[in-house]
């Protein structure tokens, strides 16, 4: 069915989004453009900067950690829903008896 693969893909453009929101986009900032850094990414330099620091976090550091707990907010949503999705079109494939991956229930035997 046509709408099964348009939702799969949807779910890869999802994906795909989710993946750089946490990690930045590596493409992109491969080539020298200017890009949003990901949540991850704001965690790791908010550590790298203060594990061998005796001082207080700075304002910056602040900072990041706030806009990082804001990046991740959304993307949690964006997966909660990204797993909705991906279970509901599951059991529409399981009513059809469509093997998709293995280790599935309907999975062909060959």
């Amino acid at each position: 069915d046509v709408a099964w693969m348009q939702e799969v893909k949807a779910l890869e453009d999802l994906s795909h989004e989710i993946e750089i929101g946490m990690t930045g986009d590596y493409h992109k900032s491969s080539r020298d453009v200017e890009t949003v850094p990901g949540a991850i990414y704001r965690v790791e330099n908010i550590v790298g900067n203060t594990s061998y620091s005796t001082s207080n976090p700075t304002t910056t550091n602040k900072e990041q950690y706030e806009l990082a707990k804001a990046m991740y907010t959304d993307l949690r949503k964006s997966l909660d829903s990204m797993r909705n999705r991906v279970v509901a079109l599951e059991a529409k494939l399981d009513t059809k008896r469509i093997p998709y991956t293995p280790q599935r229930p309907n999975w062909k035997k060959d």
